[in-house]
């Protein structure tokens, strides 16, 4: 246990990842900005506090230059002003495009099925049968007052390679894997879930009724308290799920 800790602490302070990296010289630059700018100030402007330099720091790596506060000393201009518009532009610049890249890399994960959801008292939709018909089907759960248009939709299919932008804007989940394995259900949230509806993968081939019988077991054994509905081909697999 404490080798383990022992190289997470070194993996953070000496090899940090690069976003920790990027805000710290930030927090490093604001702090810097911000004491220097008072320290060389002050005796210009007596009235001057530490929210007056931090405003000035990030006024001017953020290139707004409002103009109320400037350095008028020869210290506050090239040992304070200058080194936080060389460094401190050229930082906040990189840290905003890391953030707006991991942004997008989130969301790509999420179209793609690749993300996990902490989500409770939710709903999930097994296979897809096809757009047409999950969008019919989301439609009519949204008129059901016990769902409404605020409960969670998850779907979970494993052969859809991307979530199509029809679902996507009715805010609907995405988890792409087998929906009989453990690691699919957990990034589904199963455990938390309140409703699931299992869809015939095909639905004029009776053996989808198989799959759907082991996809209804997995959610029982995991949990007892979900309310499922489950569509089926062939009639005799009826007796199977009641």
């Amino acid at each position: 246990m404490f080798q383990v800790l022992y190289h997470l602490f070194h993996h953070i302070v000496w090899n940090p990842p690069v976003p920790m990296r990027i805000f710290v010289l930030l927090g490093t630059i604001l702090l810097y900005g911000t004491t220097g700018f008072v320290y060389f100030e002050l005796a210009n402007n007596p009235e001057l506090t530490w929210s007056d330099g931090l405003w000035y720091t990030v006024v001017t790596m953020a290139t707004v230059g409002y103009g109320d506060f400037f350095p008028k000393s020869a210290g506050g201009r090239f040992l304070v002003g200058w080194p936080v518009m060389v460094f401190g532009i050229g930082l906040l610049g990189y840290a905003l495009s890391v953030v707006a890249a991991a942004l997008v890399t989130s969301k790509s994960k999420e179209i793609k099925g690749m993300s996990s959801f902490a989500l409770r008292d939710h709903l999930v939709i097994f296979n897809f049968p096809g757009l047409a018909k999950v969008e019919r089907i989301v439609d009519e759960l949204r008129l059901d007052p016990t769902i409404g248009k605020a409960m969670p939709i998850v779907l979970v299919d494993e052969f859809l390679e991307e979530l199509p932008p029809e679902l996507v804007k009715r805010g609907i989940h995405f988890v792409r894997g087998n929906p009989v394995r453990d690691g699919t259900l957990s990034r589904a949230a199963i455990d938390s879930v309140r409703h699931a509806v299992i869809l015939c993968r095909n639905p004029i081939d009776p053996a989808s009724d198989n799959l759907n019988v082991t996809i209804a077991l997995a959610i029982e054994g995991r949990n007892r308290k979900t309310n499922t509905v489950v569509e089926c081909v062939d009639p005799a697999s009826e007796e199977l799920l009641r």
